[in-house]
């Protein structure tokens, strides 16, 4: 059975030992994501390898997946969305170090003896993950409120 993420981390340790961790964060624990949700029952799946290469980068790749009920703007009744993101994010002390990573790294900004939150790691992934509208495809929305609107102002129209 997957086990819960750790929260609290240290990222430079577990880079520079190599470490993989793998684990579920529940939705109720990510208070910006719930806002987006219809209900926060669920959780997103977390596999990370910490790690680091020859050339003094220390780095984190893996893969975030959730399945998330969002509102159809359509229809504005449910509509699930699965989400499945592969990450590469590099470890940086300062902004200063952006520019000397390639472009497929996101920046985490994060210092070397302090802690860091995995869950608000993968909450931000998510966000970001998130379709800018979700809906479902054309024709299959349920007649929802909308629909009726919609219907009803056709009918005073005639």
């Amino acid at each position: 059975m997957l086990s819960r993420l750790p929260d609290c981390v240290f990222p430079w340790q577990l880079a520079r030992s190599r470490r993989s961790i793998e684990g579920y964060v529940p939705f109720s624990q990510m208070p910006r994501l719930a806002y987006e949700l219809l209900d926060q029952k669920g959780y997103a799946q977390a596999k990370l390898k910490f790690d680091y290469d020859g050339k003094d980068r220390y780095f984190i790749q893996g893969k975030i997946e959730a399945c998330l009920n969002l509102t159809c703007q359509r229809c504005l009744h449910g509509l699930m969305t699965t989400i499945d993101s592969i990450i590469q994010v590099g470890l940086m002390v300062s902004l200063s170090e952006i520019p000397l990573w390639p472009d497929e790294y996101e920046p985490w900004i994060v210092k070397p003896a302090e802690t860091a939150s995995l869950w608000s790691l993968v909450e931000e992934e998510l966000l970001l993950s998130i379709p800018i509208v979700a809906r479902h495809p054309v024709g299959e929305c349920t007649k929802g409120e909308i629909y009726q609107l919609v219907e009803l102002y056709r009918k005073e129209i005639r």
